[in-house]
């Protein structure tokens, strides 16, 4: 495995010093923009992460005030009118619910660590 992880890398930092050659920078250049975009990653997870959070509670809160202007839960869904609207909002809000979860996990790892962040970019690229 070690073997096939050297070369992997070999592999990547060759295409690297190619990719600058290309663009007209060096390598180390490149790798410094690559470091600092893992900031920005960041930046885009959490606000995903956001937003997943503000339909969930959208969701909770509309379906709370729903559930006590008609009284009952058999009422919410009874109603032709709002039933589907219900049904499709509870849908997106689990898939926001499953998602929250994964895009703050996804998020950790630019935070923290922005250096195996950037490598496995390129190593994505080149797959």
């Amino acid at each position: 495995m070690d073997t096939l992880q050297t070369v992997l890398q070999d592999e990547v930092f060759t295409r690297l010093d190619i990719l600058a050659a290309k663009l007209g920078v060096t390598a180390t250049r490149l790798w410094d923009v690559l470091v600092a975009q893992a900031s920005v990653s960041f930046i885009q997870h959490l606000l995903g992460a956001v937003f997943c959070l503000i339909v969930i509670l959208a969701y909770a809160t509309w379906f709370r005030w729903a559930l006590k202007k008609m009284g009952s839960l058999g009422e919410v869904f009874d109603s032709s009118d709002t039933g589907p609207i219900f049904f499709f909002g509870g849908l997106v809000a689990l898939g926001a619910s499953v998602a929250l979860p994964i895009v703050v996990i996804e998020s950790l790892t630019p935070l923290l660590n922005p250096e195996y962040w950037a490598l496995q970019e390129i190593i994505a690229v080149f797959r």
